[in-house]
């Protein structure tokens, strides 16, 4: 062989590639040290010792040579090829082949001369680039927000899959006659100069969507290179929720403050130094104040006396330790601003967010002085009536006794006298019925008052409750929101708190719940109190018979909660005209005396229904439980007539029930029997 191998053996030890001659068949001919370093051989003598047939050694797929042979014999120059070839420990490696034919005359066939490049790294390089654009094209298509890339010359360059599913793909387009157009219209152009001078933007803008108004926050940031501001990065946030919530927050805060500042009640509060934090405009007229700013910081000791101070501090300290209203207390009212006043008055704690430590107290408080003066005279009148009564009988006796002892001509005078004196004594016993009726009916009227004043009272802090829950959701959500933003913009390093907090925002969500049900149920007593404590007009009004039913049920239900079963079973009524307050008094009184015939667990059936000609409701009460004696039959509906004891009633119910059945015009009439239960009918006109 002629070729002299000698005259390259420098250019194969100094080359920075691996050089190799081999045979068609797969053989070395020669190759340089270069090249047996890339496959992990120790020197030239120990790659030609291992590697007899470069297809089967080298190769890590045969067909690869086989190709390459393939291409070589068709081509006229070199050819560079991407190929696996094993190291000696077994390890795959790319390597590129540039390789050209040589046919040598003296040689049996063609010979092979070629480069070897491991190019490993790149294709590692290269596939890890491609997977972080994968991964990056994943995470931005994930976004919920939108998101889009300009260049210089503001064409969009990329797009989040939430802005496409939004707007559609403007890839390529220009972004700022996009935001330009009817949809969504709003010119951003002065807020991208300022971001290319290196400035990041934040504002806020109304868009418009589907003919609705949108607000939007747009985050604008400058895409460096260097020193170099490349691209604009724009992030828009749809805020429409939060900015409506805002509204919302403030309108119902202003209609708050007009109620409170409407109610003809005092009201005030303080935190749990006890100094105050606010009132409405009726308390600051009793303290003799011109704004609430006037108020905030001071304390009862700018308007109290020392003397006078120590009752009303004891209240406050109490409901700050135990965290327990006290309710309905009266006193009078005697401050350096105000005195002679006779109030009924409430205090209630108020509780931070966690609902685990009192914050202050509220206090409020209404002037009964007029009252207080109305029971003092009734007490005086009827102490006057007693008087005279007493005075008109022992005038009687004497009289009597005079007549007992005049003559037989004057017995028959004396007769009459004494048929006289028992008129006269029955008289006197209606008197005294009639005295105990005003009696009761006072108490009653003054037991309306202080029930509407308690649904008010209970009324006003339950708004404050519910509003403070929504408030606390939307924030909530808002929370959820960002926190999902951080951990997918990979924000939050540690995962495990991560989750954590996770779980919690749904245990707060899950307690907001249980809020709004409390606030729901408290809802409905608050409007049974209202309903059944109204004074009713002196014309009647139309009301629905089922809501008078059901505002009795929520007033009783802790009578029957947890024994018996009620079984509505109402059917299609009118409204009917009537007097609803006093209708309630009616349910209030039939449910309880059939809760109280029931002495163990049982049932009462509620039913409705319209009369054949179509002018009457029927409304039929029946009960299982211990029934009526046919003794006492006849004499349930007289007033004053009772079986139960001086505790457990007074013998009114029933009588007041046929007095205001009677009154619109209705009828009630029952049928009992002993341990088997009562049935109470009530027919009422619908006008």
């Amino acid at each position: 062989m002629d070729f002299n191998f000698r005259r390259f053996r420098r250019i194969f030890e100094n080359a920075p590639l691996g050089i190799f001659l081999t045979t068609g068949g797969g053989q070395f001919l020669d190759l340089n040290e270069r090249l047996a370093l890339i496959l992990g051989y120790d020197s030239v003598d120990d790659i030609t010792h291992h590697v007899r047939d470069i297809g089967t050694d080298l190769y890590l797929n045969v067909s690869d040579r086989k190709e390459i042979l393939r291409k070589t014999e068709a081509a006229t120059g070199i050819i560079v090829e991407e190929v696996q070839f094993k190291k000696k420990d077994g390890k795959v490696i790319f390597v590129r082949l540039s390789i050209s034919k040589y046919r040598e005359e003296k040689l049996d066939g063609s010979v092979l001369i070629g480069m070897v490049e491991d190019v490993s790294e790149n294709k590692a390089l290269v596939k890890n680039l491609a997977e972080r654009e994968a991964l990056l094209a994943s995470i931005v298509n994930s976004l919920p927000f939108e998101l889009w890339v300009f260049d210089r010359q503001e064409k969009v360059i990329s797009q989040s899959a939430f802005s496409k599913n939004k707007w559609g793909s403007f890839i390529g387009e220009k972004a700022t006659d996009f935001f330009r157009s009817e949809r969504p219209g709003v010119d951003l152009g002065e807020f991208i100069l300022q971001v290319w001078q290196g400035e990041s933007v934040d504002i806020e803008k109304e868009i418009q969507l589907s003919g609705e108004s949108k607000f939007y926050r747009f985050l604008l940031t400058p895409m460096w290179n260097g020193d170099v501001v490349e691209g604009v990065i724009l992030i828009g946030l749809d805020n429409t929720e939060r900015v409506i919530a805002q509204k919302r927050v403030l309108e119902i805060q202003q209609f708050l403050e007009t109620v409170v500042n409407s109610i003809p009640v005092r009201v005030f509060w303080k935190d749990k130094d006890l100094v105050y934090k606010g009132g409405n405009e009726v308390f600051l007229k009793d303290v003799k104040l011109n704004s609430e700013e006037e108020l905030i910081g001071k304390t009862n000791d700018a308007f109290f006396d020392p003397e006078e101070l120590i009752f009303f501090q004891k209240i406050f300290h109490e409901v700050l330790v135990t965290g327990r209203p006290i309710l309905n207390f009266k006193t009078w009212l005697n401050a350096r601003t105000v005195s002679g006043m006779y109030i009924l008055a409430s205090v209630v704690p108020l509780f931070s967010k966690s609902g685990n430590e009192v914050t202050g107290v509220l206090g409020c408080y209404q002037d009964i002085t007029l009252l207080k003066k109305m029971e003092e005279e009734l007490l005086v009148h009827r102490n006057n009536l007693e008087r005279l009564v007493d005075e008109r009988t022992r005038e009687l006796d004497q009289l009597n006794e005079e007549l007992m002892s005049s003559n037989e001509e004057l017995s028959t005078l004396n007769e009459a006298l004494s048929r006289q004196k028992e008129e006269l004594a029955a008289t006197l016993e209606e008197l005294k019925r009639t005295q105990d009726k005003l009696i009761q009916s006072e108490k009653m009227a003054s037991l309306g008052i202080v029930s509407a004043g308690i649904a008010h009272e209970i009324n006003n802090p339950l708004n404050f409750i519910s509003s403070g829950t929504q408030g606390i959701e939307v924030v909530m959500k808002e929370i959820d929101l960002l926190f999902q933003e951080m951990f997918l913009a990979g924000e939050l390093k540690n995962v495990e708190k991560s989750l954590q907090l996770r779980d919690l925002f749904r245990d707060m969500k899950q307690l907001i719940i249980s809020m709004h049900t409390g606030v729901e149920r408290t809802s409905e007593i608050v409007k049974g109190l209202r309903v059944f404590s109204r004074m009713d007009p002196e014309k009647k009004s139309f009301a629905d018979v089922h809501e008078l039913i059901e505002v009795a049920l929520t007033i009783l239900r802790n009578k029957y909660k947890n024994h018996i079963t009620i079984d509505r079973k109402f059917g299609e009524i009118q409204k009917i005209k009537c007097y609803p307050g006093k209708l309630s008094q009616v349910f209030v009184n039939l449910l309880m005396n059939s809760i109280q015939s029931i002495p163990g667990k049982g049932i009462i059936e509620i039913s409705t229904s319209m009369s054949d000609d179509g002018k009457q409701i029927l409304i039929t009460i029946r009960d299982d439980g211990n029934g009526i004696p046919d003794e006492i039959k006849n004499k349930v509906f007289d007033p004053f007539f009772t079986t139960k004891t001086v505790n457990e009633g007074t013998g009114m119910g029933l009588s007041i029930v046929h007095s205001i059945i009677s009154m619109h015009g209705g009828e009630v009439n029952f049928e009992s029997s002993a341990s088997k239960g009562t049935t109470f009918r009530v027919s009422l006109p619908v006008e």
